[in-house]
């Protein structure tokens, strides 16, 4: 398992993350986890650039930003550490981004290949598939994602200066705002993503994990 963090920071180096807010009090909830303090709000399905939102039907999405308790400290986010709780027994853990972008644009029905899903986990409503993915990331989720549709949206202003507005994919935003994982000086948030089949209504409580500190989502 000690492979899996220095390959994924150099997996994610080109990953921007999103906007750390002022403070970690300004997300939904936040604890302190030794030298740092993490926000972190639940996104249900849905991620944003800011501009551009999309929806990640086949995932549980939550930002997640840390925040060194010292300022002159350095942050080093560790994605092993993160896992989502569900009703406060199926543990998920993440899925790197590009799993990620090939589920939102290579359905495994559209490739007329057979899932390699051997068997789910329930718990209750929930199901989390498991097995036959051979993926090299723990958590790794087989490309089953339906094609995600953008919503509707009323049609873009003319740019000032005539300047032609680039329409971004969700596949972009997804990689761009990714949490990038390494060290970092000073504040770094972004998007983290679980595979997850079920109906969020059928989920009571939804609880991140990061080491021993865990933060009630939901």
């Amino acid at each position: 398992m000690r492979w899996f963090v220095p390959l994924l920071a150099v997996t994610l180096s080109f990953a921007q993350g999103t906007k750390p807010k002022p403070a970690p009090a300004d997300y939904e909830v936040h604890a302190f986890a030794g030298p740092i303090d993490i926000g972190a709000e639940y996104m249900v399905h849905s991620f944003s650039n800011g501009e551009d939102m999309f929806i990640a039907e086949r995932f549980l999405v939550v930002e997640v930003a840390l925040y060194p308790v010292m300022k002159t400290d350095e942050i080093i986010v560790d994605p092993a550490k993160f896992g989502l709780r569900l009703n406060g027994r199926t543990l998920l853990r993440l899925v790197a981004p590009e799993e990620v972008a090939k589920n939102l644009r290579m359905p495994a029905w559209a490739s007329g290949q057979r899932s390699p899903v051997s068997g789910t986990i329930g718990a209750g409503p929930i199901d989390v598939p498991v097995g036959g993915g051979g993926g090299q990331y723990p958590g790794q989720y087989p490309p089953q994602t339906r094609p995600m549709p953008r919503p509707p949206r009323a049609p873009e202003p003319d740019a000032p200066g005539g300047v032609e507005r680039h329409n971004v994919t969700p596949e972009e935003v997804l990689m761009q705002t990714y949490l990038p994982a390494g060290p970092h000086k000073g504040p770094v948030s972004g998007f983290i993503y679980f595979p997850f089949t079920g109906k969020p209504a059928s989920l009571k409580t939804v609880e991140l994990e990061y080491g021993d500190v865990t933060l009630k989502l939901k």
